[in-house]
């Protein structure tokens, strides 16, 4: 795929340069390199209306294009083993094809690094985003995919996007060819037809196991209750649910504050048949002047209980007696992927708590 950049029109253009984001100063700026100086007293209204109406170049999307620019969002990951018996050799060797098809259709740049047992594959592209506005719809974006050897599985790490989901599955339908079968992979999942029960007990053991820390707070939980669980006669606590006659259904809540699994409002929604689907929580290590450390992990399409993800959103760093910090803190590269891993081994731990021996 060729990208092709088309000239905003007077209208966008103008529009653009009455936003708050353009300052006085980038105002100031875009007048000079035409040569023109602007009074300070002149509307923005008027100015922006005045520029528009130029013949603009690739450099002037450009520059604006800059200004409207916003720090890229960190994308929850997500994870796959593939259980088949299968070289990381032959892993590598579809990483390396889908390189070739991402510089040569999508002008991607894309690096590969073998280390051992693992493979990192770094793709950097532009993604169109064609919603929004014309300065806004093209991104710089980075993907990277892990393929590790773990145990007797490899284990695929990736950000949860449309965009690193398709490339992933690529490379495994690549390497599949190559030993002319179908791999068998193995997601972290639920089956819908579990108990509400029994899906709350995944995220509720999650929380509780992630390796090095202890259960702090929970400060949101999303709940989820789709329509065909829910019966016209009784609901779980022996009530007879009015709302169904009336045809009105609440499938989706959110809770936010501090101690938000032990209300009033969360114990009443787990009686109405509602599991959590999202959660963000907060833990601290065994150290007496610990951090406080956020994460989160939700399933993306809570109705079937698939498309797991999970983040560690930063940390809280220790003040001494006066508490924490007010602004959460990121937390490094190498921290990012160290506590992903923990949460995906709670995850997996939930898991094999639920589904048995």
């Amino acid at each position: 795929m060729r990208y092709t950049l088309f000239s905003a029109n007077d209208k966008a253009m103008s529009d653009a340069l009455n936003q708050r984001t353009v300052t006085n100063a980038d105002l100031r700026e875009l007048f000079l390199s035409r040569g023109i100086i602007i009074s300070r007293e002149t509307p923005r209204h008027v100015l922006a209306q005045y520029f528009s109406r130029f013949v603009h170049d690739y450099y002037d999307y450009q520059r604006l294009a800059r200004l409207f620019g916003t720090s890229a969002r960190r994308d929850k990951m997500t994870s796959r083993r593939i259980v088949s018996e299968i070289s990381i050799d032959i892993l590598e060797s579809a990483a390396h094809e889908l390189k070739a098809n991402l510089e040569k259709e999508h002008e991607a740049l894309v690096s590969i690094k073998r280390n051992g047992d693992k493979v990192d594959v770094e793709i950097r592209y532009k993604s169109l985003s064609f919603n929004k506005s014309e300065f806004r719809q093209v991104t710089d974006k980075t993907a990277r995919i892990s393929i590790e050897k773990t145990g007797d599985t490899l284990a695929i790490h990736s950000p949860h996007t449309d965009d690193a989901e398709k490339w992933v599955q690529e490379v495994i339908v690549a390497a599949g060819s190559q030993l002319e079968k179908d791999l068998d992979v193995r997601e972290i999942c639920l089956s819908p037809a579990l108990s509400p029960e029994i899906k709350n007990r995944f995220f509720l053991t999650l929380i509780a196991s992630v390796n090095g820390f202890k259960l702090h707070d929970v400060s949101d939980v999303y709940v989820y209750s789709p329509e065909a669980d829910r019966d016209e006669g009784d609901s779980p606590d022996g009530d007879r649910v009015e709302d169904t006659k009336l045809g009105i259904h609440i499938s989706r809540a959110s809770l936010k504050g501090v101690g938000v699994l032990e209300s009033k409002e969360m114990g009443l929604l787990r009686t109405r048949g509602f599991f959590i689907s999202r959660i963000v929580w907060r833990m601290r290590n065994f150290e007496f002047d610990s951090d406080i450390y956020e994460f989160e992990a939700q399933f993306a399409n809570p109705e079937n209980c698939t498309g797991f993800s999970y983040l560690p959103r930063g940390y809280y760093k220790y003040q001494g007696p006066e508490g924490f910090n007010e602004s959460r803190n990121g937390f490094s590269p190498a921290d990012d992927i160290k506590l992903g891993k923990a949460i995906e081994a709670a995850a997996i731990h939930s898991l094999k708590a639920i589904e048995g021996p």
